[in-house]
Formats: structure tokens, sequence, C-alpha cells
């Protein structure tokens, strides 16, 4: 298999949506990710390039980093990143910095939600899901409110459903995403 994609996120609920999405994007094309997730985001800037060496010792052709904003600037985050990374192991990479966070992406398709969540209302569309301030504690709040049952959100298990149910056209509102669509893409050409 000559997909073999390494995944260095925060951790393993951020890893199933890129996975998720990834599949979809793929286009029914094999491949397989290999990971290490930072257990929360401060050790990937310390751990990412011992973290890429390993990736592609394990066969790694292909390596995606994201790690959410967390309250700095995009430019911020991603030279962080890039320093951290430095001569990155794997030629072919991409660091991804979700704004604010990952659930942005997951509140940009409310159809997504509805369906993944079993809702009973429609939630209301929100035009630019990257300027909620906190898109977890948005889609807990979305997801209460439009069951019948009162569910209660929790992103370890839900986030990977949604992801599995969204619409690439609606995720695009995400600017964050773009760089992201077009590695994938990049990958399965």
């Amino acid at each position: 298999m000559s997909n073999i994609i390494g995944l260095i996120a925060e951790d393993d609920s951020d890893a199933k949506v890129i996975h998720a999405l990834i599949k979809m994007m793929s286009r029914n094309q094999r491949f397989k990710v290999k990971k290490h997730l930072g257990r929360g985001s401060g050790r990937i800037a310390g751990k990412c390039k011992q973290w890429a060496m390993d990736l592609k010792n394990r066969g790694c052709t292909y390596l995606i980093l994201v790690r959410d904003l967390d309250h700095v600037s995009p430019q911020e985050r991603q030279i962080e990143l890039r320093k951290a990374l430095g001569t990155c192991p794997i030629l072919r990479h991409v660091i991804i910095v979700p704004i604010q966070e990952i659930e942005a992406w997951l509140l940009a398709d409310s159809n997504a939600i509805k369906r993944a969540m079993n809702l009973t209302l429609l939630p209301k569309e929100i035009s630019s899901p990257e300027s909620v301030r906190n898109p977890k504690s948005k889609l807990s709040d979305v997801i209460y409110r439009c069951s019948e049952n009162k569910t209660r959100y929790v992103n370890t298990i839900h986030n990977e459903k949604i992801a599995s149910e969204l619409r690439v056209s609606k995720i695009r509102r995400c600017t964050s995403f773009l760089n992201f669509e077009s590695f994938v893409q990049g990958i399965f050409a």
C-alpha cells in the first residue's frame, strides 16, 4: 500500500475526525493512517520532529500535523509548529491549524450533526463556524437543544460520527480546512 499517512494530532478524537475526512475524500482508494497523539496540545511542539521521524521509519510517505489554534493567531501557531518540526523527514507534509478547534469543522454542516446524532430538530446553520469562540461548547449546546431526549455531547464519542456525515462543500466555509482538503486531494490524485 503506497498511501501510508502519518498523523500527529492532539488526541484520538481529532485523529478520528481527520481519518473520517480522509476516508470521505479518498474516493474509495486504499490508505492507512499511523499516528502519534499529543494527549493534549502541549506535547506536540516538543515531540513532533521525533514523531515525524518515527512515522517515516514506520513507512509513512505523507504527514499531517494537526493542532488547534488555542487562542493564538494562525500565523503564530504555524510558525511555532514549523520551527518545532524543522526539516521534516517526510517530504510531503502539511501543518493544519483548525480555527478555533477542529469542532468548528463539525459545526459547518448542520445536516451532518442532525443525521449523526439522530436529532429531532435541524440545528440552525452557522455561516461562519470559525468565528465561534468555543466550538466544542457550541456543539454541545446545539446537540442538547435539538435532541428530543436532551442528548449529552461527548467529543470522544460523537466527533467521529459527525465527521463521517460531513459534506466537504459545507466544511469549505472554514478557511483552515482548505489546506487540508488540497493536501488530501494531492494524495489521491
